[in-house]
C-alpha cells in the first residue's frame, strides 16, 4: 500500500504540471516561450559525451553554473555538492559522494568507486573530491543514476567538471584574495584568451589553515589543520582549417600535511594523541584532437590521458602515555593512469550515432611500513580495461520526441604481483530512454540503465597479508529506472523525477577463518528508491524588475532503502541500508542586481537521519552497534559586492560569507565533525 501511495503521489505532481503548463501556454506566444525556455536549451555534454541541449537528455541531470560557483562559500568540490543537496562523505582530508544512496564511505580508489569524477570528459586517477578547487571551472554537470555506456564502470553516477575555454577576442582575469576563521588564508587567479587560432585557459588556487574548532561547544579539534593546499589547472589549444582543434590538459592538485586525529575519534580517553600526517598528490595529462566535416555532419574526438596520485600518510600513537606519540606506521600508494578514447559522431536530419573505443590501464602500488617490530608489506596490482560502445538517438514530430538506445562491452584483465592468477571478464551494459516535449517549455522524460564495477584486483586476487583470494567474484551491477519532467516557463523552472535502482552482486568484505579477511557477493539485491524535485522562481522579473530575487528549493526523498539480505547490516532495522538519509535537501533566497553591482545568496542545507555505524564502540571491535545519526541544518550567507567599475579596465569587488551561521554541531561521517559558526572576506578583481 505504502508504493501505492508514493505512484498515486508521483502522478499527481506530474499533472500538476501539466496543469500549469496548459495555462502558461494559453497565456503566451509559443515564440516567446522558446526564447524563455532557459534550462531546458542549455548546452551539456556528459550526458552523450556530445554537445547536446539539455531538451534532448532523457535521464535527470543538474548543471551548476560559473555565476553559482562564484557565489557558493564552498572551497573545494566536495563542499559545492554538498551545499547543493548532495551527501558527501568528508572525513578530515578525504571527500567522497553519494548518489541516491549509492556511494563510498571510505576513500579507497578509481577502480572501486560507484561515483565516477571526470575532468572533461576523461577520468583523472582518484575519486577524492577534495582535489578540485574551483578556480577556473565553468560548470559541473551531474548524471544522476549509471552513464556506464559513455564513461565505464560506475553504478551510482557521474561528476563532470568542465573548465573555462578561451574564447575567440574576449580575454579574462581574475584575481582574488582572502582570509577567514581558524587562520585561513587563500589566493586565486584565472586568465582566459584567445588569438590567431591559440587559446588558453589557465586557473591557480592556494590556500592553508589552522586547526578550527567544532560547532556547538567551540571546542577546538587538534590537528585539524593543513600547510598547503595548492592547485591548478591549464587547458590551451590550436584551432586550425575552423573545425580542428590540437589540445593539451594540464591538472595539478596537492594537499601537503593534512592532519587528523587517528580514526577521527574524539573520545579523548581511548585514543588522546593518535593523528596522522598526509601529503597527498594529483596530476595527469590529456592531449587531445577534436574535428569534424564542414557541414558537421560527422565529427571525432580522440584522447590520451596520463597522470599518477600519490598518497603519503604517517601514523602517531600514544604507545608510552603521557609521552609524546611514536610513529607507528607509514603508507605509501601510487595510482598510475593510462587511458585512450577514440569517438565519432553521426548526426543528420533525424538520426545521430556515436560511437567509440576507450583503453583504461590502472597500475597500483601499495606500501605499508609497520614498525614496533619492522615489518614491511607492499603490493602491486595492474587492471586494463577494453570497452567499445554505441549511442543511438531517433528525433521525430519536428524533434519533440527522442528516442535514445545505446549499449557498452567490455573486457577486464586483472592481475597482481603477490598472486600468479589472473582475471578475465567482460560485462554489456545497455541504456535506453525517451523524452518528449509537450511543449517548447515542458518536457517528460523517461529512463532505463544499467551500470557496473568490475572486482579490482586486490578484491579479486588479495593480497599477501589481510586478504585471501576470492577468484569467482562476479561483476557489481545496478539497474535503473527513473521517470520524470522539467517546466522551464518564463521566470519558473521546476523537476520532477523518480527512481527505483536494484543494486545486484554488492561487492563487500567479511572474516574467514584463520582470522583473514575476503571479498564476496551479497547473494541478494538491494533497492533504492524515491524522488527528486527542484522548484526556482524569479520573483524581480515576475514583477518586471531589473533585479533578480530567487527563492529556490531541492530534495531528494529515498522512499525505499531496502536490505534484503538475510544478515542484517543494522541490527535494529534488519531490512534497510545503513548510510542512506531518508531526505537530503537544499533551498534558499538568491539575490542580483546588475545595477548596483550586488549579489547574494541565502543557503540552507538538510541532511536526514540514517543508521551510521558507531566508531568509538568499534575500539573494542563491536561493529554490530548503530546509532541514528544526522538529522541537521546548515545555514550560510554569502555577500558579493561591486567596489568599483573601470569601465573598459575591469571591476573590484569584494566577498564576504558567513558558514554555519547558527554554529550547528554537524558532521557528515560520525566522529569527524565540521567547523562551527566561521567567516571569509575576499577582494577581488575582474576584467
Amino acid at each position: 500500500m505504502t508504493g501505492d501511495r508514493y505512484k498515486l503521489l508521483f502522478i499527481f505532481l506530474a499533472i500538476s504540471i501539466l496543469v500549469l503548463a496548459q495555462t502558461a501556454w494559453a497565456q503566451q506566444d509559443g515564440d516567446t516561450l522558446l526564447a524563455q525556455s532557459g534550462s531546458l536549451s542549455t548546452l551539456v555534454v556528459t550526458a552523450s559525451s556530445i554537445e547536446e541541449e539539455a531538451r534532448e537528455v532523457t535521464s535527470n541531470i543538474t548543471v551548476i553554473t560559473a555565476e553559482e560557483i562564484a557565489m557558493s562559500p564552498a572551497q573545494d568540490l566536495a563542499g559545492l555538492l554538498a551545499k547543493h543537496g548532495f551527501q558527501t562523505y568528508q572525513n578530515g582530508g578525504s571527500s567522497s559522494l553519494y548518489i541516491r544512496g549509492i556511494g563510498a564511505s571510505s576513500m579507497t580508489n578509481e577502480m572501486e568507486t560507484p561515483v565516477v569524477i571526470l575532468l572533461n570528459g576523461h577520468r583523472i586517477g582518484s575519486p577524492d573530491l577534495s582535489f578540485h578547487l574551483l578556480g577556473n571551472v565553468e560548470r559541473i554537470e551531474v548524471i544522476r543514476g549509471p552513464a556506464a555506456i559513455q564513461y565505464g564502470t560506475s553504478v551510482a553516477g557521474v561528476v563532470n567538471i568542465i573548465t573555462k575555454k578561451g574564447q575567440k577576442g574576449l580575454f579574462t582575469t581574475t584575481l582574488q584574495a582572502g582570509v577567514g576563521s581558524f587562520g585561513l588564508i587563500d589566493q586565486s587567479f584565472a586568465f582566459t584568451g584567445e588569438t590567431n587560432g591559440f587559446d588558453f585557459s589557465f586557473g591557480a588556487y592556494h590556500a592553508k589553515r589552522d586547526e578550527y574548532k567544532i560547532g556547538g561547544n567551540g571546542e577546538k579539534w587538534l590537528r585539524t589543520d593543513y600547510d598547503n593546499k595548492l592547485g591548478f589547472d591549464l587547458d590551451a589549444g590550436y584551432t586550425f582549417l575552423d573545425n580542428h582543434r590540437l589540445g593539451v590538459n594540464f591538472f595539478y592538485s596537492k594537499i601537503d600535511n593534512s592532519r587528523l586525529p587517528g580514526g577521527g575519534f574524539l573520545d579523548t580517553v581511548t585514543y588522546p594523541d593518535n593523528f596522522g600526517i598526509y601529503n597527498n598528490y594529483l596530476y595527469n595529462t590529456t592531449l587531445s584532437y577534436i574535428g569534424s566535416t564542414n557541414d558537421k555532419v560527422f565529427s571525432w574526438l580522440a584522447e590520451y590521458t596520463f597522470g599518477k596520485n600519490l598518497n603519503k600518510g604517517d601514523f602517531y600513537v600514544d604507545s608510552y602515555a603521557p609521552y609524546y606519540p611514536d610513529i607507528n606506521s607509514s603508507y605509501h600508494s601510487k595510482m598510475k593512469l593510462n587511458e585512450a578514447k577514440f569517438q565519432i559522431t553521426f548526426n543528420k536530419e533525424i538520426i545521430s550515432l556515436t560511437s567509440g573505443i576507450d583503453y583504461i590501464q590502472y597500475n597500483y602500488e601499495t606500501k605499508t611500513i609497520y614498525y614496533q617490530p619492522t615489518i614491511h608489506d607492499s603490493q602491486n596490482y595492474r587492471i586494463k580495461d577494453i570497452g567499445v560502445y554505441l549511442l543511438g538517438k531517433l528525433k521525430l514530430l519536428d524533434e519533440r520526441l527522442i528516442f535514445s538506445l545505446g549499449g557498452r562491452y567490455d573486457s577486464f584483465d586483472s592481475s597482481s604481483d603477490t598472486n600468479t592468477a589472473t582475471r578475465t571478464a567482460n560485462n554489456f551494459a545497455p541504456s535506453s530512454g525517451v523524452a518528449l516535449m509537450v511543449t517548447d517549455f515542458l518536457k517528460l522524460r523517461a529512463n532505463y540503465s544499467e551500470g557496473f564495477i568490475t572486482p579490482s584486483p586486490t578484491q579479486l586476487l588479495g593480497d599477501n597479508n589481510w586478504y585471501i583470494s576470492n577468484l569467482d567474484l562476479k561483476n557489481e551491477k545496478s539497474k535503473n529506472f527513473e521517470i520524470g519532467a522539467d517546466l522551464a516557463w518564463n521566470y519558473i523552472d521546476v523537476n520532477f523525477t523518480y527512481f527505483h535502482t536494484d543494486r545486484i552482486n554488492r561487492i563487500v568484505s567479511g572474516p574467514v577463518a584463520g582470522g583473514s579477511y575476503q571479498f564476496y557477493n551479497l547473494d541478494k539485491k538491494s533497492t533504492l528508491a524515491g524522488l527528486e524535485a527542484g522548484l526556482k522562481f524569479d520573483i524581480g522579473r515576475m514583477l518586471d524588475q531589473n533585479f533578480a530575487i530567487s527563492p529556490y528549493g531541492n530534495i531528494t526523498w529515498i522512499t525505499t532503502r531496502k536490505h534484503r539480505e538475510d544478515v542484517a547490516l543494522v541490527p535494529q532495522a534488519p531490512h534497510t541500508l545503513p548510510d542512506v538519509p531518508r531526505i537530503m535537501a537544499n533551498y534558499g533566497l538568491e539575490f542580483d542586481h546588475p545595477g548596483i553591482g550586488l549579489s547574494a545568496l541565502l543557503n540552507l542545507n538538510y541532511i536526514g537521519q540514517s543508521y551510521t555505524q558507531n566508531r568509538i564502540y568499534m575500539v573494542p571491535h563491536n561493529r554490530t552497534r548503530f546509532l541514528e545519526f544526522g538529522g541537521f541544518t546548515v545555514v550560510d550567507l554569502s555577500v558579493k559586492t561591486r567596489l568599483w567599475d573601470t569601465g573598459d579596465k575591469g571591476k573590484f569587488y569584494a566577498k564576504a560569507e558567513l558558514n554555519n551561521i547558527f554554529d550547528e554541531d554537524y558532521a557528515y561521517v560520525m566522529d569527524y565533525p565540521m567547523p562551527g559558526r566561521n567567516f571569509y572576506l575576499a577582494l577581488g578583481y575582474e576584467y
